[in-house]
């Protein structure tokens, strides 16, 4: 359950300019974000966001988004249980995007940036029917 609280030991509340601090676990760990003292909506607002997308399995670690596109690739290739051919095909396409997104944090990547990426690499003729 997300809480939403203040770590000072003021006994006035309404005068206190320290900061809420919305507080949840998730994932097994306990995270935490400060908001300043005039943002308490603000604060309940995260709080009842965080519950929700935990309920309804959309909770995404905020520091999930920090590791590399390219080590996050790799990884995911190791673990992919598809057949090696496979592999060996995303492999390929990761030569061509790796120079492009390899050493950024994925959540740094912007659409426009894909967009772009997928305009340089396409090929000019329209994809015929298989």
């Amino acid at each position: 359950m997300a809480t939403v609280i203040k770590k000072c030991g003021c006994t006035d509340q309404r005068r206190c300019k320290h900061g809420w601090v919305v507080r949840y676990r998730a994932n097994g760990r306990q995270h935490e974000k400060t908001f300043p003292h005039d943002r308490k909506t603000l604060a309940n607002d995260l709080a009842a966001q965080v519950e929700h997308e935990k309920r309804s399995g959309d909770y995404v670690d905020p520091k999930a988004g920090e590791v590399t596109f390219q080590v996050y690739a790799e990884r995911w290739i190791a673990q992919h249980p598809g057949a090696a051919n496979s592999k060996s095909t995303y492999r390929t396409a990761l030569k061509h995007i790796t120079p492009a997104f390899g050493g950024k944090a994925i959540r740094r990547i912007t659409r426009d940036e894909i967009r772009e990426l997928l305009v340089e690499t396409m090929s000019a003729k329209p994809v015929g029917a298989s």
